[in-house]
């Protein structure tokens, strides 16, 4: 299961992004999901525990401010537990 959000998170595309963030009202900003979609893709090492599949909210502070790092933290929070509910993101 772990493998499979591990691979979820880091295909994830902008478009992917936008929907799950329209669709459940997190108000990110297109130019947040730009950014979080492009850590996903090229640092996943910096900025994601592979334990736990958690965002390292330090290495983030370059990037976001507090707020959006929460955000990030809600939209991680909702693929893993709609892929462990509901087979996908």
């Amino acid at each position: 299961m772990q493998e499979n959000i591990k691979l979820a998170l880091r295909q994830l595309t902008l478009k992917d992004l936008q929907n799950l963030s329209e669709i459940n009202d997190l108000q990110i900003s297109y130019e947040d999901l730009v950014i979080l979609n492009y850590l996903l893709t090229t640092h996943w090492d910096q900025i994601m525990d592979d334990a736990s599949l958690t965002l390292k909210e330090t290495a983030l502070t370059p990037y976001a401010i507090p707020e959006t790092i929460l955000k990030y933290r809600e939209i991680i929070t909702l693929i893993k537990r709609n892929i462990i509910f509901k087979g996908r993101f």
